[in-house]
């Protein structure tokens, strides 16, 4: 963790990630975002990732490359 020595953590939270167009967006500007504010947790709210019926296996793994490192669910994923 980049701020380690100060005891405190920089989170990252994403609201809805809708769909493709969402997916997308974060594979081409996640990383840097992180980067550029040294943050160091990501969580996304991940209900409607595919199709607005929760998260599937491939869009988890897609996000979790670009830099999603903890999702949450809502009353969409059943």
């Amino acid at each position: 963790m980049s701020n380690k020595k100060n005891n405190y953590i920089k989170l990252l939270f994403i609201g809805d990630i809708f769909g493709l167009p969402g997916i997308v967006t974060l594979e081409k500007n996640l990383k840097q975002i992180i980067n550029d504010n040294q943050i160091d947790f990501v969580i996304a709210q991940g209900e409607n990732v595919t199709g607005r019926k929760g998260l599937s296996e491939l869009d988890y793994l897609r996000l979790k490359k670009a830099g999603v490192n903890f999702f949450t669910m809502g009353n969409h994923v059943w």
